[in-house]
């Protein structure tokens, strides 16, 4: 198992991610053959953060924020997350310094750390607000993540290892290792921030009365034994960050002023305070300040440290295949979902985990059924009768379940083409067709069982043919 370092001393705020990727080997190195994959000590680290909150029924009311279904037992649920290892300390700028992201912002490195995520585990950053009043102290152990400090000042204790915090800078926290936080000349405010499977809810019991801050959709793309960065990012006025990719999911939230954001398939004009945002991995983002404060956001990322922190790209219209050809299925383009066999917790159509959100052209969301296996389907209408070439599928999956290893369509006429089998989940499959229609319905045929369901479904043609 990946050794409990605890928190990291304070380092200068210049560590390149050459030092991140040093410091990386010579962590993996120490560990030797040290049981990394060992699923005891992995559900161990989840079931040693007692004090996270319990894990929550199958009905999404028990959380403010929409829980991710379960493909199979609450075992699944549990044995997700290992160890995260402080790499390069705390603090410093990523890869290409300060510009990291184009000379129009500013990018700081806050914390890092390895993190040790079983394969095809869904998890979220889980974040709750800590109110401290001056000399308050509190006490605690938790699962991986961060902490940050919002306002005021705080001692942090890890063990032998302290650090004085201001706003705007926080500490990496292990798995299971106890920590202490204490308010220091004045009042103080803290998010305690969490990987977390989506079925734990609830504060950590060191601080029962913590409000919900924030909670992000489930990441997507993770890579092996991903490094876990926290990064404020500031856009000054008229600034911008250049069009780029991340090799791994990005979650923001917006701490000060505004920005607007916009993504391969989505814009978001005028995203304020408290503005929540998540991107998977390799989708190209941007964001720009046209008003009169700075923008600031804090980036949580799971990365690939083999990868360049961030990656020149450009929009390309994600409503559109690579050829021009668009894609007939997608909202943008007059696709609509008619009905589906279910959707996890009673979700309508526009809702998270409801049927749109495998034609919206956003690898960060999905539709879910309610646990349907083999009898999952989703009906979609095109806005006109059209002779299709191409059909696209991209299976949603739980690591272990919750996956479609075959479907067929079946046309408003009653006829049914295929079975078409799928490789894998970790991408869109596309197949070759010949035949018209205007309403499709994708009924799996073989499935792991589960809630299954699909992040994406596309479909190319020519229109009134």
């Amino acid at each position: 198992m990946i050794p409990q370092l605890g928190l990291p001393r304070r380092t200068p705020r210049r560590a390149s991610i050459f030092a991140i990727l040093v410091a990386a080997v010579l962590v993996l190195a120490a560990c030797g053959d040290g049981d990394v994959g060992d699923e005891a000590d992995a559900l161990g680290a989840v079931q040693q953060s007692a004090d996270e909150g319990s894990v929550a029924d199958t009905d999404p009311a028990a959380d403010s924020a929409p829980a991710v279904p379960s493909g199979t037992e609450d075992a699944e649920q549990d044995s997700n997350l290992a160890d995260m290892v402080p790499v390069g300390g705390g603090g410093g700028e990523l890869s290409m310094g300060a510009n990291a992201l184009g000379d129009g912002s500013t990018t700081v490195g806050v914390a890092q750390g390895l993190v040790d995520i079983q394969p095809g585990a869904v998890v979220v950053w889980s974040a709750y607000r800590l109110e401290l009043g001056e000399h308050d102290l509190v006490e605690g152990t938790g699962a991986s993540g961060f902490l940050y400090v919002v306002a005021g000042n705080v001692a942090a204790v890890a063990g032998e290892l302290e650090r004085a915090l201001v706003a705007q800078e926080g500490v990496l926290v292990n798995a299971g290792v106890p920590f202490s936080l204490r308010a220091v000349g004045g009042p103080a405010t803290v998010w305690d921030i969490r990987l977390r499977t989506p079925m734990v809810v609830g504060p950590p019991d060191y601080a029962p009365d913590a409000e919900a801050a924030w909670r992000s959709e489930p990441l997507r793309g993770i890579p092996a034994l991903p490094l876990a960065v926290m990064a404020l990012v500031t856009v000054p006025p008229g600034g911008e960050t250049t069009v780029h990719t991340h090799p791994g999911p990005e979650f923001i939230v917006v701490t000060a002023g505004q920005i607007d954001y916009q993504n391969a398939f989505k814009d978001a004009p005028a995203a304020g305070v408290g503005t929540t945002e998540t991107i998977a991995a390799g989708v190209a983002v941007q964001k720009r300040n046209r008003f009169e404060a700075d923008g600031v956001f804090l980036s949580l990322f799971l990365l690939d440290a083999g990868q360049p922190f961030a990656s020149a790209s450009r929009f390309d219209g994600g409503e559109e295949a690579e050829d021009g050809e668009a894609n007939l299925a997608a909202l943008a383009n007059g696709g609509r979902v008619v009905e589906v066999s279910s959707a996890f917790g009673g979700a309508g159509l526009d809702e998270t985990w409801g049927g749109n959100s495998a034609i919206d052209g956003d690898p960060s969301t999905q539709w879910s059924s309610a646990g349907d296996g083999d009898e999952a389907w989703i009906e979609i209408a095109l806005a006109e009768r059209t002779r299709l070439t191409r059909i696209g599928f991209w299976t949603r999956t739980m690591g272990t379940s919750a996956e479609i290893r075959s479907f067929h369509v079946v046309a408003e006429d009653g006829s049914t083409y295929g079975p078409f089998a799928l490789s894998g989940p970790t991408d869109i499959a596309y197949f070759d067709v010949d035949f018209t229609a205007q309403r499709l319905r994708f009924e799996a045929v073989a499935t792991s069982t589960g809630n299954t369901g699909a992040v994406e479904i596309e479909v190319y043609g020519t229109p009134g043919g």
